[in-house]
């Protein structure tokens, strides 16, 4: 065990302290600095032109809203603006401003003087002239109840939010709970339009699954007063924020995935056309531990880039973009159930999701590298698999060749194919990792038989 532990650490001194991978790792730590220094020069230029664009149209306005909308209506005259003049003109003498929930009231209130339901319209009326909140609140109420249009979720939805806007005084249309209410019972249109056929398709599969998630995010938002989560409201105008660029960054791991290649690539295959695997042969440790060694180089490798990368796109991102948002919660749906999550621990799981592809195909070309004797046809074949495998298998899908569903390249990207983003029918999580196992044992046979078996010239 002494004896395999000193093999260990001369394999990991070799590696890492060669001079390519002292290049590569400062290389991992520039792209962290660069991705994050390019986001943020974008977003300067989009904040500019963005700035000279609301410049242009404050020229064209008043600076009274109400002034501004009754010229809209006026001059464009839309459908049904001489009505909707009438209600920026009562808006405007009763001095209700836009976001105001009794600008809901009045567009009641119109409707009702259209219908010629006058009972109604005076008790909207009322409503808007009291400032009776409570009272629109359980009209709008009692009227979900008496709409024999509504499906059950639909139902349930409006008065989950009425009384929820009832009970917690949402005056606001402004008001960020206004958003996850309107996002509730959007899902639940959704729900309900499949409540009589189930979905059979996968975009309609995909679409019921999304409303449901959305209503438990939303539900989950506001029984818990979360305004901003992790990739809800965390950006805003259209700008980066900490945690979206951090994400971001997890999205790009197939750069360090071709430095792994030629670690993986050159292990063996060097050592053999170099002739200094002789030095480790004339010991008397069996080839089963050189082997062993080597490969958990190529390993620790993998991690110590990821963790640099990782760490270092954590600074900069709070660098460039600001620390403010890291109390963000990231949340976890599994189901209806919501769980609260560290943003570190999501954006980790998604680095962890991304080695998968950067050391199955590691360990493919440390396979070659056992195979032949030149350590650049291992790499070069690496990293054609790494940036031609995903094109091969798209034009394979779109042949509609099911069976190649059973290649690994299909499998490799465990996000997408999580969150159901998949190039064949029946894929799932499972089968990936089951077949990514199946290449893995493969690929690590196969290398340790030519290695045990190649002789030494």
């Amino acid at each position: 065990m002494r004896r395999f532990w000193g093999l260990l650490v001369n394999e990991h001194i070799k590696v890492l302290l060669k001079t390519s991978t002292i290049i590569m790792l400062i290389l991992v730590a520039l792209a962290a600095v660069g991705l994050n220094g390019l986001l943020y020069f974008s977003e300067r230029q989009y904040l500019s032109q963005q700035q000279e664009d609301m410049a242009v149209e404050e020229e064209d306005k008043s600076g009274d809203p109400y002034k501004d909308q009754i010229n809209y209506l006026q001059t464009d005259r839309p459908e049904g603006w001489e009505t909707e003049l009438e209600k920026v003109k009562y808006l405007q003498s009763s001095s209700i401003p836009f976001e105001d929930w009794r600008t809901q009231a009045v567009d009641d209130l119109y409707a009702a003087r259209e219908e010629e339901d006058d009972v109604r319209a005076a008790q909207l009326e009322q409503f808007v002239t009291t400032n009776n909140f409570k009272g629109y609140m359980e009209l709008k109420i009692a009227d979900v109840k008496a709409d024999e249009t509504l499906s059950d979720p639909e139902r349930e939805a409006n008065l989950y939010a009425l009384n929820f806007r009832r009970d917690n005084g949402i005056y606001s249309l402004d008001d960020w709970r206004m958003a996850a209410l309107d996002r509730y019972i959007s899902g639940a249109q959704t729900v309900a339009k499949y409540e009589k056929s189930a979905p059979t398709d996968k975009e309609s599969k995909d679409e019921l699954k999304t409303a449901r998630e959305d209503m438990a995010v939303s539900k989950y938002r506001l029984e818990n007063d979360i305004e901003r989560s992790i990739g809800i409201n965390a950006s805003r105008d259209g700008r980066y924020d900490y945690w979206s660029v951090f994400r971001q960054s997890s999205s790009v791991l197939s750069f360090i995935s071709v430095l792994i290649i030629v670690i993986a690539g050159s292990s063996i295959a060097g050592e053999f056309s170099q002739g200094t695997v002789k030095f480790l042969l004339i010991n008397p440790i069996k080839r089963w531990k050189i082997f062993s060694a080597k490969y958990i180089s190529v390993l620790t490798s993998s991690v110590i880039m990821v963790a640099l990368f990782y760490v270092v796109n954590a600074i900069c991102a709070g660098l460039f973009f600001g620390f403010g948002d890291l109390g963000l919660p990231y949340l976890a749906v599994s189901g209806d159930t919501v769980t609260e999550m560290s943003g570190f621990l999501y954006v980790g799981g998604l680095y962890l999701a991304g080695m998968v592809q950067m050391i199955v195909i590691g360990t493919m070309a440390f396979m070659l590298s056992s195979l032949v004797r030149s350590a650049a046809l291992s790499i070069g074949i690496g990293v054609f698999a790494l940036l031609g495998g995903g094109t091969v298998m798209a034009v394979l899908a779109s042949m509609g060749m099911d069976w190649a569903r059973y290649i690994l390249f299909a499998n490799i990207d465990l996000i997408s194919i999580a969150e159901g983003n998949t190039m064949f029918p029946n894929q799932s999580l499972t089968f990936a990792i089951v077949v990514i196992a199946v290449y893995m044992v493969v690929f690590l046979l196969t290398a340790y038989d030519a290695f045990t078996r190649r002789d030494v010239k």
